[in-house]
């Protein structure tokens, strides 16, 4: 599956209106959101940033389902 990132968090913003699911993923140095076909690696200025994107996905749970990716693992391995 190919992610079309986009330019700014802005776009992907416009953009979840017409999505049923966000994903996310934090990082040491920036959250990964998914919306759809699209996302964005996002790099917080500070820790304030950070905290303010995190409430953002924290209130979209009201209106769209959010998950929280927390790892990886290939498909074939999942269940071995």
């Amino acid at each position: 599956m190919v992610v079309l990132i986009a330019k700014s968090l802005d776009e992907i913003k416009d953009y979840i209106d017409y999505a049923k699911c966000v994903i996310y993923r934090v990082y040491p140095d920036e959250i990964r959101i998914r919306v759809g076909r699209y996302g964005i690696r996002y790099k917080p200025k500070d820790d304030k940033d950070r905290d303010r994107i995190l409430r953002w996905l924290e209130e979209l749970k009201q209106v769209k389902v959010v998950i929280q990716v927390v790892n990886t693992i290939a498909d074939e391995a999942f269940f071995s």
